[in-house]
């Protein structure tokens, strides 16, 4: 870890920082590891604005494998980014590979809060007036053919501001 931090770790050292934190979140906790890592492909489109894709790539690439294929202390992973998948690409050879996308309908209730959701908890804290003004100012993400879809930070902080003021 000190070597990652003063950057001075090798390219296999970097590959093998998921692996190793897994393995000792294992060991303390004494069960499989749930990775979730948001936006995997910002430091390669980064890379790419910056000339060294390819050596972004390589780094990516082990990183993945080592940390998502026949990983004994990895439970799942859920992984999300915006550039398109190519399962041939960084993620060759891991195990049991499910790739969706906003536009499908297998997952769409899990990328925010409902209508019902907002609804609800808007009533619970008394602001059963408010729901036109959230619909209005916040109601903006429709995945696939689902119901729209609230993003809960914005919904949280609403909710924040008007207990608040309360």
């Amino acid at each position: 870890f000190r070597r990652i931090e003063s950057r001075k770790a090798g390219d296999e050292e970097v590959q093998n920082a998921l692996y190793n934190l897994m393995r000792m979140m294992n060991a303390h906790f004494g069960k499989q590891v749930i990775l979730l890592m948001d936006e995997y492909d910002v430091p390669l489109a980064k890379a790419n604005e910056n000339g060294f894709y390819g050596e972004m790539l390589n780094i990516i690439k082990g990183l993945m494998n080592k940390t998502l294929k026949t990983n004994p202390f990895l439970k799942f992973a859920v992984i999300t980014g915006c550039l398109r998948i190519a399962k041939e690409s960084i993620f060759t050879g891991t195990n049991n590979f499910v790739s969706d996308t906003i536009s499908g309908a297998r997952f769409n209730e899990y990328f925010g809060f409902t209508e019902k959701e907002v609804f609800d908890a808007l009533d619970e804290q008394g602001l059963s007036d408010e729901k036109e003004k959230v619909k209005l100012w916040y109601d903006g993400f429709t995945f696939g053919k689902s119901k729209d879809i609230y993003n809960p930070w914005s919904i949280i902080n609403f909710l924040d501001e008007k207990n608040y003021k309360t």
